[in-house]
């Protein structure tokens, strides 16, 4: 696959408003990411062992999430971490990838607690203004 068809891959999946729509492709197949539907296991019990280390912990989660989200959307898009980054990084303002990055924190807190001891009002605790668990369509058309 050519870098431009790699591109054009990374920029549709980013297409829409990422920062708004909870039931977004691209922000559902993240949280899938993290449960460790990709790469298994251990790669869920790494994610849910630093969220709950690290929950309290905005910057740390910052540099997790931006990790995270980039790995995935290179797995996504066969290709290298650094390159799928260049391409989020040029598609968005520097505003809009802080409140992307925002969600995201917000939601992988939520992840950690669902799959931990931590409570709502702990969430609330940490900064998380609103949960929304949106139901995945399961039936057929």
């Amino acid at each position: 696959m050519t870098n431009e068809n790699i591109r054009t891959r990374i920029l549709r999946d980013l297409d829409g408003d990422l920062t708004t729509d909870s039931n977004h492709a691209t922000r559902r197949m993240f949280r899938c990411w993290l449960d460790g539907s990709y790469l298994g296991e251990d790669h869920y019990r790494s994610n849910v062992e630093f969220i709950k280390g690290n929950s309290h912990d905005r910057k740390a989660m910052r540099r997790f999430i931006i990790s995270e989200f980039v790995k995935y959307i290179a797995h996504d898009a066969h290709c290298s971490a650094s390159y799928a980054q260049k391409v989020i990084v040029e598609r968005f303002s520097k505003d809009y990838l802080n409140m992307l990055n925002d969600v995201l924190i917000d939601e992988a807190i939520e992840f950690g607690a669902e799959h931990s001891s931590q409570s709502m009002d702990d969430l609330r605790a940490l900064g998380v203004v609103k949960v929304i668990f949106t139901p995945v369509n399961t039936g057929a058309a």
